[in-house]
């Protein structure tokens, strides 16, 4: 079936999915079936989709032995969305979502066998990181920076290409996994934004960590509360953006803004085994999705925040709200 434009849906996190299909065993049991009831008589006036996003939830860290509860997953989600799939796209001013027929497994089936980037395509990704090697001083260098290690290994030496080298041999790791992550922001919850040339931070000397870190897109925001941040996000979304220059489209805006959020010491969330950098850009996903709902419905507490913050940067209407909030929105309307 041809794609088509429908503005009145309802997207909802894949935990509330899961809650509906699981009612919790306390009191918000009571809440998850009420949910589940009123998404049921809702159906004649909303759409319900699923996204890229979910089909990303399904299957992050997937293996062949737990296919059954794939199928069992999707077939309970597709009573909810009918199989309407939400896809779209955006230029800098606007943005389009259009739904089209797609039976969940099918689109989960394709996403699994999809080949992983190569290191051409992790380098293309990358931009433009290029300057000319040049000698650290390894007694200056402190020992908790990211990239210490990779300076070691090298003899003391860094250039552009031993950068990119040590961002592609990390990329699964930095994604999949919070430790590097977690190194790299906690790094930089340290730099002192008031001695950024000093030789011991080692920002001086080369123009791709001192992005990493601030000076291109945090330097006027680091010390804001979250309104005062908030007045600003757009624009620091953008700059940071156009540092491979042209203008970044909406979508690439939401969800790369949603994941920067996260390096700002108002947001950070927290990093465990379960709560990863891929998590945080599958939430970024879901943000650019629901942006044309007329709710968005999550039972993550800290997803709901960043939501709401990026939607009010960006002047979104989408309501963010959890179960129980849905419920009382519904009922009041």
């Amino acid at each position: 079936m041809d794609n088509f434009i429908h503005h009145k849906y309802i997207y909802l996190d894949w935990n509330v999915y899961f809650y509906m299909e699981n009612p919790r065993q306390d009191d918000k049991g009571k809440i998850d079936e009420a949910m589940k009831e009123l998404v049921m008589s809702l159906k004649d006036e909303y759409f319900f989709p699923y996204s890229d996003g979910h089909i990303q939830d399904l299957s992050s860290k997937f293996d062949e032995s737990k296919r059954g509860y794939i199928k069992t997953d999707i077939a309970f989600a597709e009573t909810i969305n009918d199989q309407w799939c939400a896809g779209g796209g955006s230029n800098e001013e606007v943005i389009e979502i259009a739904f089209q027929k797609k039976p969940m497994m099918d689109f989960f089936n394709e996403h699994i066998g999809q080949s992983d980037p190569t290191v051409e395509d992790l380098l293309n990704g990358m931009g433009d990181i290029n300057f000319s090697e040049f000698d650290v001083d390894m007694s200056k260098m402190q020992k908790d920076h990211p990239l210490y290690e990779i300076v070691k290994a090298n003899g003391g030496k860094m250039s552009g290409e031993i950068l990119k080298k040590m961002l592609v041999d990390s990329y699964t790791d930095m994604f999949s996994n919070s430790g590097q992550y977690k190194q790299m922001r906690s790094y930089v919850d340290k730099v002192d934004l008031n001695n950024l040339n000093r030789p011991m931070q080692f920002v001086d000397r080369m123009e791709a960590d001192r992005e990493l870190y601030y000076q291109k897109f945090f330097y006027d925001c680091l010390d804001d509360d979250e309104k005062t941040l908030q007045g600003k996000w757009a624009s620091v979304v953008k700059r940071y953006l156009s540092r491979n220059g042209g203008n970044a489209p909406l979508e690439k805006q939401l969800i790369q803004g949603y994941s920067l959020l996260d390096m700002h010491p108002l947001f950070h969330d927290k990093l465990k085994k379960n709560n990863t950098l891929d998590n945080i850009r599958r939430d970024g996903i879901h943000c650019f999705y629901a942006s044309k709902a007329d709710y968005f419905v999550s039972e993550d507490e800290k997803t709901r925040r960043k939501i709401s913050f990026m939607y009010d940067a960006y002047g979104i209407k989408t309501e963010v709200v959890s179960e129980e909030e849905f419920i009382k929105a519904m009922r009041d309307e």
